[in-house]
């Protein structure tokens, strides 16, 4: 599943609109509806927003391979620590 798709059906599952989402996640509600069309992603920053806000952690949220290996890519911008310490969390193996 897309990106796209995966917020889209959270969005729905939490009964909100994607003008509703946007304000929830600090971003204009172009953007948001840009994510959920497939144009863009959001950010890592954006990602934990939209976790804090669904009060879901980050591995459970999203299941596909893909978006798991897209905010892993994301982890090379972090310490070398918090790299180890994410990429347990999204995906429960230590190596």
């Amino acid at each position: 599943m897309r990106v796209a798709d995966e917020l889209k059906a959270m969005r729905k599952a939490l009964n909100k609109s994607p003008e509703e989402m946007a304000v929830m996640v600090g971003v204009g509600r172009q953007t948001y509806r840009n994510w959920e069309n497939d144009v863009g992603e959001p950010r890592v920053s954006h990602f934990r927003k939209i976790c804090s806000a669904c009060k879901a952690r980050p591995g459970n949220m999203f299941f596909s391979s893909s978006t798991t290996d897209f905010f892993l890519e994301m982890l090379v911008f972090l310490p070398k620590h918090r790299q180890q310490e994410i990429k347990t969390k999204l995906t429960g193996n230590k190596k």
